[in-house]
């Protein structure tokens, strides 16, 4: 964003990835509010059956399984999660059709059977489980439900789950990109990847993970992940963009200095952005150590850059970091 705006500052730029960290886990406390008010509904579902003017035995005499699960209540009463998501207008009142919608696919659901039959054992275990298996199986996965993400931030745009890689010698232009992707299938350098890091696949995990972890006697209080592990994590993210743009021109030089037989005009975008990434974690995080830092961006390249970005980014990183050690750069 900061090299492609002609008005961004790095303060701007800056809080730009601060919002987008913030908005990231306010995505996590939105998928987990979604067992409370599923959870709400469906008491409400019981409720109005009663009311029925032919209401059966069965109608008034509901099976309260769902209704009075212990997980459910658990989260419900966390109130660092409604509080957060009053302050961020974490709100699912305002897609009462669309709950009413994934609700009946709850109802329609074996797992749903399965649960509510007499026979199942009854406990807090059982009603973790429900909700583990709901969460990761029906609710989730659900279409509709990465559509109503989409329409609420423009963070959690996560249309889709690939992310398409072509290598081309030049950047073709937007009339062209059809006959380019064409070309570089027939080459080889086409490549199709699994978007298992998007924000709302990291997310899902991390709601599977909070449920795992809540039993019977856990305290309420404690229940969310918090954003950040560690209390330099908060600060890393920012603190390695500004390092990366004010040293622009010195890691461009860096790179170009290392270069054997390649000419760095011909250097894909991301593969820049990326090494130029890798030298100011290098150069400036003394704690992380440099060949954790090299996998985890030749990881990042593969990931998002060319089909040979992995191999290009290595053998760069790994000259510019022998470079630096004899030249006592490396603090560590």
């Amino acid at each position: 964003m900061y090299y492609h705006r002609d008005d961004a500052d790095i303060q701007s730029t800056e809080k730009e990835l601060q919002n987008s960290l913030e908005r990231t886990y306010d995505l996590y406390l939105f998928h987990l509010l979604l067992i409370p008010e599923l959870t709400r509904l469906h008491a409400e579902f019981l409720e109005s059956k009663k009311k029925k003017r032919l209401a059966t035995a069965e109608d008034k005499n509901p099976n309260l399984r769902m209704a009075e699960n212990r997980l459910a209540a658990k989260i419900d009463s966390c109130r660092p999660l409604w509080i957060r998501a009053e302050e961020n207008v974490l709100n699912w009142r305002n897609e009462e059709a669309f709950l009413r919608r994934l609700l009946k696919k709850v109802h329609a659901s074996d797992l749903f059977a399965r649960y509510m039959a007499q026979d199942a054992p009854d406990s807090f275990e059982a009603d973790r489980q429900f909700w583990i298996e709901m969460m990761r199986d029906i609710v989730m996965p659900d279409e509709e439900l990465a559509e109503v993400m989409e329409a609420v931030s423009v963070f959690w745009d996560n249309e889709t789950q690939l992310i398409e890689k072509i290598e081309t010698e030049d950047q073709p232009d937007i009339e062209d990109v059809e006959q380019s992707v064409q070309q570089a299938q027939a080459e080889g350098n086409y490549q199709i990847v699994p978007q298992d890091n998007a924000p709302t696949e990291i997310v899902k995990e991390f709601v599977l993970k909070t449920i795992r972890h809540i039993d019977a006697e856990t305290d309420p209080e404690s229940i969310l992940i918090p954003i950040y592990k560690e209390k330099d994590d908060a600060s890393f993210g920012v603190a390695l963009l500004h390092q990366t743009i004010i040293h622009d021109a010195e890691y461009k030089q860096i790179i170009h200095d290392n270069l054997i037989n390649w000419e760095v005009e011909r250097i894909a975008d991301m593969d820049m952005l990326i090494m130029q990434m890798a030298i100011a974690e290098l150069l400036h995080f003394p704690n992380i150590p440099a060949l954790v830092t090299i996998n985890e961006y030749i990881e990042l390249s593969k990931l998002f850059s060319t089909p040979k970005s992995g191999t290009f980014v290595n053998g760069l990183l790994d000259a510019v970091t022998k470079k630096f050690r004899e030249q006592g750069k490396l603090l560590k």
